[in-house]
């Protein structure tokens, strides 16, 4: 069955960060530099809010708000492979990673650097769980937009955009460079698209799908 298309939302917190929707309507936000760890956490991280990290210096926080009671197991699968896609690992070219979580109200500001995780200087207090070997890979795709013209771009663990794009491919690190991907990308949705909306497709700038690729170096899965 064919997707519909969808109105987008604007103006959201989340939006002030790469984000993206899980299967299960949860929105997940993650920070894309040190400052933005500080802001994410600070400005809106609630005490009951899941925190992701992967286990690797420099790590990017990323938040999940428990709007609809607990979040699900697989909103917390999807938070952390996208923990793990926008870490350090990626530039690394380390495939896997381990991530960790916990709620906010046990992540605090440390003034002992020797006790700090991340370039923002946190520390954990407390319980935090863990998931082994996390994939560091990412998905990259277009979603149809009621009433726009260029279709909007979106970027989610595999599972996820399943849900949240019409047309997708999947990126793991590897030895292209972002430009070059970036035409790869485009073209292979060009041709997932066919005819009935080449013509949405090919006014997509290979510019607007930079920012969505996690890190330098990539492979299409």
């Amino acid at each position: 069955m064919e997707k519909k298309f969808e109105r987008i939302e604007v103006n959201e917190w989340y939006e002030n960060f790469r984000w993206f929707e899980s299967t299960e309507g949860f929105k997940v936000a993650c920070a894309r530099t040190a400052s933005e760890n500080m802001l994410l956490l600070e400005r809106y991280g609630e005490p009951n809010d899941l925190v992701f990290y992967a286990d690797i210096p420099n790590s990017r926080f990323v938040l999940v708000k428990p709007y609809k009671g607990q979040i699900d197991e697989q909103t917390k699968r999807e938070a952390a492979e996208f923990a793990a896609a926008n870490s350090e690992a990626w530039n690394r070219n380390i495939t896997h990673v381990d991530v960790y979580f916990t709620v906010r109200s046990q992540i605090k500001r440390s003034s002992d650097p020797s006790k700090a995780f991340g370039s923002a200087s946190f520390i954990i207090y407390g319980k935090r769980d863990v998931y082994k070997n996390v994939d560091v890979r990412l998905s990259i795709g277009v979603k149809l937009i009621q009433g726009e013209k260029i279709p909007k771009v979106v970027c989610a663990p595999a599972s996820a955009i399943r849900h949240n794009a019409h047309f997708y491919v999947t990126l793991k690190p590897g030895m292209k460079n972002v430009p070059e991907i970036a035409t790869t990308v485009k073209n292979k949705i060009f041709l997932k698209a066919g005819d009935r909306y080449r013509n949405q497709i090919e006014k997509i700038k290979e510019d607007m799908l930079h920012e969505f690729i996690p890190n330098n170096m990539v492979e299409i899965i």
